[in-house]
């Protein structure tokens, strides 16, 4: 005979926009025989102790723009290589997955290990320098780590698992495709799927007659792997995705950080695309070449690890950088070891592909709640400043 576990309650966790989460609370049941007892048998899971009292439940949320068929195994797999990646941190602030169910339509499903906490996003305002420096010098360990992973996988692209439960590199859960052989082959298809993205989108219609559709098309035919010919021989790196202040708990008492969280995103790509997900809350995602203002001066920084910048206050109104935010992070990352975007040769330059990439249809476009949200001229003045920065990137190129 063995207890067993019943649900007493449940109530919404809201730690994620992509997915529907919820905190289950358990109590023990009478005993039920063990020839009764169903544990999961499916890769990444855990079995779950008995002694668990809570326990997190996340359904996916089908308008999330992800891919819906991978995206759960993928999240599943993630959080395995970043068990592994992170077994000997001091503490264990990566979930277990007790059990799993992918869905191509409906809400797959993941149950795993409830992770105590505050987010860093709701505290992270009222901390003190001190604590802001401690916790970012936390962050930049555990990405350090992370970042010095060799995982156990060939070629780049999303995770899942083969059929003896091992590991594999699979579709992206954003981009809808994979796995790729090399780092230029996964650019290349994304190019691709954005171009794709762009002509049934009818915001962009392809930006046909703008001028641009005949530009990207001579790119596409003639020069795009070309941009990218001094990243072949980038090795494969896990890859977060989103590690920010709201994907990161911590004891709000002692300012320890107790979980990462969120691998929706987390796939296989290079030691820079990091730089273009995460750490935007900390002024630490690398922006492309035309931004203006203080992001262009962010970028300059970044690019020769704040040496020549001159010194800059605090946050203050309107000014849309916390420079010394900024500088606590470019410090934690130095401290750790960590290989920052001055560290990263060509990262300038690949930034430049990545946020041309994402402007040929930018997400947001293909949503419903922001096209509601938007008169007809505010979605056509956005559209215009994205073709503008288009046009920008394809006269860099000559094109």
């Amino acid at each position: 005979m063995h207890n067993f576990l019943q649900v007493s309650s449940i109530s919404p966790l809201g730690r994620d926009s992509n997915n529907f989460v919820y905190l289950v609370s358990l109590a023990k049941a009478e005993p039920i025989p063990a020839s009764q007892i169903r544990s999961s048998t499916k890769p990444g899971t855990s079995s779950l102790p008995v002694t668990t009292e809570q326990i997190v439940v996340r359904l996916s949320n089908q308008d999330a723009m992800l891919n819906n068929a991978a995206r759960v195994e993928n999240e599943v797999a993630a959080i395995k290589l970043m068990r592994e990646a992170l077994c000997d941190f001091p503490a264990k602030i990566v979930p277990e997955v007790y059990a799993w169910n992918t869905a191509a339509s409906g809400n797959g499903w993941i149950i795993q290990s409830y992770m105590a906490g505050q987010t860093l996003a709701e505290k992270l305002p009222k901390l003190s320098a001190n604590q802001k420096e401690d916790v970012l010098n936390q962050v930049a360990e555990i990405f350090k780590t992370i970042q010095g992973f060799v995982p156990p996988v060939s070629g780049f692209g999303g995770l899942n698992f083969d059929k003896d439960g091992k590991v594999v590199t699979g579709p992206l859960s954003m981009w809808f495709s994979g796995p790729f052989s090399s780092f230029v082959d996964m650019y290349s298809y994304i190019f691709q799927k954005q171009l794709e993205f762009a002509s049934v989108t009818p915001l962009v219609s392809g930006w046909e007659g703008t001028g641009l559709e005949e530009r990207l098309e001579k790119l596409n035919k003639s020069g795009f792997q070309k941009l990218l010919q001094n990243y072949a021989h980038f090795e494969p790196t896990l890859i977060h995705g989103d590690l920010g202040p709201e994907n990161i708990l911590i004891n709000p008492d002692t300012c320890q950080i107790t979980a990462i969280l969120d691998f929706d995103f987390t796939h296989i790509g290079s030691q820079a695309d990091e730089y273009f997900y995460s750490f935007a809350e900390f002024h630490g995602i690398v922006p492309g070449p035309f931004e203006g203002g203080e992001m262009e001066e962010l970028r300059i920084a970044q690019l020769d690890g704040f040496k020549a910048m001159n010194i800059r206050g605090d946050a203050a109104a309107g000014c849309d950088i916390d420079w010394s935010l900024a500088r606590l992070w470019q410090k934690a990352m130095e401290r750790s070891g960590m290989k920052s975007p001055a560290e990263i040769d060509g990262i300038g330059e690949l930034a430049a592909v990545y946020w041309f990439l994402l402007d040929i249809c930018p997400p947001f476009f293909l949503l419903p709640r922001w096209l509601e949200k938007r008169t007809k001229e505010q979605q056509e003045t956005s559209k215009a400043a994205v073709k503008a920065s288009l046009s920008k990137y394809l006269d860099r190129w000559g094109y």
